[in-house]
């Protein structure tokens, strides 16, 4: 049985583009074989590396099975990965809306024919 990996910090050094370009394509390609248990403030890499479950310490509490997929948790996760969701509001409108969307939908049409491989 492999033990899981436990890494503290990977985003450490590195720029959001190259956590989305590196970092996350090898989390991604061992999440389902390897156990990882990844200490990160990277909202970057929380979220583009398809968390199964996030798990938030607090100082008295630990609340666990959090899948940013799950209405439930949604407005604790945008909280703690946002910032919250007028401070997600706010940066969503800091970029224009055709700079965003037309290379969004680009990049969502080749996640799609990549998931569908």
């Amino acid at each position: 049985m492999m033990r899981p990996a436990i890494v503290d910090a990977p985003e450490n050094g590195f720029d959001n583009s190259d956590i989305t370009d590196y970092m996350v394509p090898v989390i991604k390609k061992y999440k389902d074989s390897q156990q990882a248990i990844i200490f990160s403030n990277s909202s970057i890499l929380a979220v583009n590396a398809d968390t199964d479950n996030f798990i938030l310490l607090e100082p008295k509490e630990i609340y666990s099975g959090l899948g940013i997929d799950s209405r439930k948790n949604l407005t604790q996760l945008m909280n703690i990965l946002e910032g919250g969701p007028r401070s997600f509001y706010k940066r969503s409108l800091s970029y224009s809306a055709d700079l965003l969307l037309k290379p969004c939908g680009k990049v969502m049409e080749e996640d799609n024919k990549e998931n569908q491989k």
